[in-house]
């Protein structure tokens, strides 16, 4: 995966002996040979013969024949975020966390800072258009990491700056409420030294919450003046924004290539850390007229007898609903007809409810089994609780095998049609 591959990269450029496995080829395999890495093709107990650490990433279970031949070995075996956390350690780090957005905000600040001249270490978890990488390797103590929640491992890590995007129910097999979420996140952005900062999403009420007692420095964003980052003249268009911002005294209208309030959003994070860190506004400006964006968020791959396709890494149902808005507002043709990939058991069994609410606005909607990443079965949860749901709408919904799509697909689409595929799975 994209984290575990950036993070091998990372750790190859700073000198270390690199070797791993996957189950298959892929360009991100052939990317790290070419490396140097040594790659596995298979999880084999040999495979970390005379290897002084094992770094798994969070699908890898205990049962795991590696993992189970480290411990024998006494081989320390640590989950990625562990590393993670010793880079943040060592570098003016700054990190980027949230339910939704991170990615895109990560790739955003990395762009702005590299655009300054200031050579940051990046890792972030999908692969940044016009490279075929999620890192970068720099040469200054600037360090720009997403971090996750998803299984408590970012209370690990030590950042100077905290960006936080919003807060959601998400990850509901480790955390038990939201309230137990907000606790985690508070957590989180205390591990911040007396000179850093905390830069949040104003608009989240979540967020708002937390902040609110916390003594240190912190900036907000958001679409009001109620903040100290906020747009004016904010215009959304059909494949990008354009907003006015200030800071330090300086005014410019900034172009985004996103569409959509959440990515204006994403933007005004990027914005606010660049104003932390005293870059000058035209080089932010600049550096987010520049920035493409990352592979498959809100991807327009292109369009053939008079129907679109748009991929998108939409995995919950946040972030489903705002993909789907923002389609409608882009594609006046016709038709959405989508298709839905629901990522892990676990997801599905908690928020089957939400997802029907949140794929509604679609018009015909294919769902394919769920993509486990890693999770063991969980009983009678299937992608057909959501399939139950979106019937109960009375809308047009299809439950189809993977091997069935193509031609389901085929007898359905016409032109004018845009479809957009879903989820965080293959």
């Amino acid at each position: 995966g994209s984290g575990m591959s950036g993070l091998a990269e990372i750790l190859l450029s700073m000198g270390f002996e690199i070797s791993g496995s996957d189950i298959k080829r892929s360009e991100i395999t052939d990317r790290l040979e070419k490396l140097g890495c040594k790659i596995y093709y298979e999880h084999l107990p040999s495979n970390v013969k005379d290897r002084d650490l094992v770094i798994i990433s969070s699908a890898i279970k205990e049962d795991n024949p590696e993992v189970v031949e480290a411990k024998k070995l006494k081989i320390p075996v640590i989950k990625r975020l562990e590393m993670v956390a010793e880079l943040t350690r060592t570098k003016y780090s700054i990190c980027v966390s949230g339910a939704h957005g991170k990615g895109t905000v990560t790739s955003m600040i990395a762009k702005i800072i590299e655009k300054a001249k200031l050579s940051p270490t990046v890792m972030v978890g999908g692969i940044i258009k016009g490279t075929s990488s999620s890192i970068l390797v720099g040469q200054s103590d600037f360090f720009v990491a997403e971090v996750d929640e998803s299984d408590k491992y970012f209370l690990k890590i030590f950042p100077t700056i905290v960006v936080v995007t919003n807060i959601d129910k998400e990850h509901l097999d480790t955390y038990k409420s939201i309230k137990e979420i907000k606790k985690a996140f508070k957590e989180f952005i205390l591990k911040i030294p007396f000179y850093g900062c905390i830069i949040i999403n104003g608009e989240d009420k979540n967020l708002r919450e937390i902040v609110r007692d916390v003594k240190r420095k912190v900036i907000t964003f958001g679409f009001s003046k109620n903040f100290q980052i906020y747009p004016k003249n904010l215009k959304l268009k059909e494949n990008y924004s354009t907003f006015e911002v200030e800071y330090n005294g300086e005014r410019a209208e900034i172009k985004i290539n996103l569409p959509g309030k959440h990515n204006v959003l994403n933007a005004l994070a990027a914005i606010s850390t660049a104003y932390e860190l005293e870059i000058p506004l035209w080089i932010t400006k600049e550096a987010l007229e520049e920035f493409k964006g990352l592979e498959r968020r809100f991807e327009f791959k292109g369009e053939r007898k008079g129907i679109g396709w748009l991929d998108d890494y939409a995995h919950h149902p946040t972030e489903i609903k705002e993909t789907l808005s923002t389609a409608k507002n882009f594609w006046k043709k016709g038709r959405i007809v989508v298709i839905f990939q629901p990522h892990r058991y676990t997801r599905t069994y908690y928020l089957y409810k939400d997802f029907s609410k949140s794929l509604e606005t679609a018009d015909i909607i294919f769902i394919l089994p769920i993509y486990p990443a890693g999770e063991k079965k969980i009983k009678g949860v299937t992608s057909k609780l959501i399939y139950k749901e979106i019937k109960k709408r009375k809308k047009e919904v299809y439950l189809v095998k993977e091997e069935e799509l193509e031609e389901s697909i085929k007898g359905i689409l016409k032109e004018g049609d845009l479809l957009i595929s879903l989820g965080a799975g293959d």
